[in-house]
């Protein structure tokens, strides 16, 4: 008996809590197969990574290579699909600070994960490539707790502020939750950032203070 896979190119449009990884999983395709397909040149240039897809992004799906399969039919046969999960990586920081060696529970869709940072800080977490959103507390040894909401695969690009804020807020340099005009809360966490990274402590979400936020964040 022969199996075979076989699927339809098309473009998606990218909606609201989707990312590279959900969408090229609904299509039964590694994120880097979708990402790199010719067609979708024009979106790498704009957007620079897979990660900061915007809802109304046109995403080329391509066709899946068909691929068969000899199996015996006298006995069960079983197909198992490379890629999956995902991973997720934090770096819990507190003003630039790692904090390493603080118990952790990281909520990933109401499942809940256990743990401890490492000496970076980092939290990392195998997840769905369909997880959505994630609760975050970090148990400090004087008794506080760090703690934020993360929504998955919908980071918004540098040139935003609310993609500003999202990367300060992630590196623990707290906005405060402001939203719409450049206000107090997130001036002061632009200053506080520049302060740590040498930077003129303008407040201002200047070209130079982006591209540190964004290689400091990592996207």
């Amino acid at each position: 008996m022969w199996y075979r896979w076989i699927g339809v190119a098309h473009y998606h449009t990218v909606k609201a809590g989707e990312c590279i990884s959900s969408i090229a999983y609904a299509s039964g395709f590694f994120p880097e197969q979708v990402w790199q397909a010719p067609e979708n040149e024009s979106l790498r240039a704009d957007r620079g990574n897979p990660n900061l897809l915007v809802p109304g992004d046109a995403l080329f799906i391509p066709d899946k290579t068909r691929r068969e399969e000899s199996v015996p039919v006298d006995q069960r046969s079983r197909f198992m699909m490379r890629g999956v999960p995902a991973k997720l990586h934090l770096e819990v920081r507190d003003d630039g600070q790692a904090v390493a060696g603080a118990p952790y529970t990281v909520t990933i869709d109401g499942e809940p994960h256990t743990g401890v940072t490492d000496d970076a800080g980092a939290i990392d977490l195998s997840i769905s490539p369909t997880a959505q959103r994630a609760s975050v507390e970090v148990y400090l040894a004087d008794g506080d707790t760090i703690a934020y909401q993360l929504a998955l695969g919908q980071l918004r690009p540098i040139t935003e502020l609310d993609g500003v804020r999202t990367r300060l807020d992630n590196l623990g340099f707290d906005c405060g939750g402001e939203r719409g005009p450049l206000g107090p809360k997130t001036r002061g966490a632009l200053a506080r950032f520049q302060a740590v990274h040498a930077l003129e402590e303008s407040g201002e979400p200047d070209a130079a203070t982006q591209a540190k936020l964004e290689a400091e964040h990592g996207s």
